[in-house]
């Protein structure tokens, strides 16, 4: 259910932009292309399995703003998850947290060209969000799998927790399970949009 709405999500964003004329075929064209490039560097694995599939999306998003920065991030999540065959639960989560990586830096771009950054400051800020962008799609994919772990008092889920505890629960399941790889996958992010 929850992939079908994300599928109707992204393809009502596709026809609302083309009945404003924001959006032609050419750019439909280029936006495949790109999410089918990013799905592919998904595949190329870095250490600790970090993937230059954040640098495209990243990228992308920046020079082509916000809603097609969404639509990238998200439709390369899913073709990539086609091509590994890492379809699951997790997928939707994956998918909604990848178009709000292309959201996010689309924004960034915007306020760039906005204020007419220097060049090695964009480039400074394109590392920046791929660096946060890993610690980011780390925190909202493993929240698709916390409320089913079982573990210690200080890091499982239990309903009726206070707002507070359970942030507090969630930011020790979180540094247990995940947050040394997405460390890795921060550096090889910021190392690979800065350089």
């Amino acid at each position: 259910l929850v992939f079908g709405g994300l599928a109707g999500l992204c393809l009502l964003l596709v026809v609302a932009d083309m009945a404003n004329g924001r959006l032609d075929s050419k750019t439909i064209a280029g936006l495949g292309v790109l999410a089918a490039m990013a799905a592919i560097l998904r595949t190329v694995t870095l250490p600790a399995g970090a993937n230059l599939f954040w640098t495209l999306v990243i990228v992308g998003g920046w020079a082509l703003g916000p809603r097609l920065g969404f639509l990238l991030g998200a439709l390369a999540l899913v073709i990539s998850a086609f091509i590994t065959g890492g379809i699951g639960p997790w997928m939707p989560f994956q998918a909604f947290a990848a178009g709000w990586v292309g959201l996010a830096s689309g924004l960034g771009g915007c306020v760039s060209r906005r204020f007419q950054l220097p060049f090695r400051l964009e480039v400074t800020s394109l590392a920046a969000i791929g660096a946060l962008a890993a610690i980011f799609y780390g925190i909202v994919i493993n929240l698709w799998s916390w409320p089913f772990f079982i573990g210690g008092p200080d890091i499982s889920y239990q309903p009726g927790l206070g707002t507070l505890e359970a942030l507090r629960r969630y930011a020790n399941y979180y540094l247990v399970t995940s947050f040394g790889w997405d460390l890795v996958g921060s550096i090889c992010n910021a190392l690979a949009l800065g350089i």
